[in-house]
């Protein structure tokens, strides 16, 4: 199945969705990673809180981002970097793209920052 996805979905479709539904592997390919924060039972969630919680089941992430993590990101990472996530950097990463499983993929232009 296809599905568009435009603007502000693409928090709540694309990641909160594909992240929920992530048992094994989550593999993110951006070329800005950010701290970025989600909706989450009526307060926002950083994007790291939530690698943490799939960490706690196990799943392992990988994120491919070509540019230097924001500050904040960073800032963050620095209190703890949660145990399943394996980060790259590839100054050639042009790619937006977040796989669940092998099963699920979103492939679009939005960078990992919210914007």
């Amino acid at each position: 199945m296809v599905e568009l996805v435009l603007n502000s979905d693409h928090l709540k479709k694309v990641l909160g969705e594909l992240f929920a539904l992530a048992k094994h592997r989550l593999f993110i390919a951006t070329a800005d990673a950010k701290n970025i924060h989600f909706p989450s039972n009526g307060r926002a969630e950083s994007i790291l809180d939530i690698f943490d919680k799939l960490a706690a089941r196990e799943v392992q992430i990988q994120l491919l981002h070509s540019s230097i993590p924001s500050g904040p990101f960073l800032e963050r990472l620095k209190e703890g970097i949660p145990e399943t996530l394996d980060m790259r950097r590839c100054t050639r990463n042009h790619a937006k793209t977040v796989i669940a499983d092998g099963k699920w993929m979103y492939l679009g232009s939005a960078n990992l920052t919210g914007a």
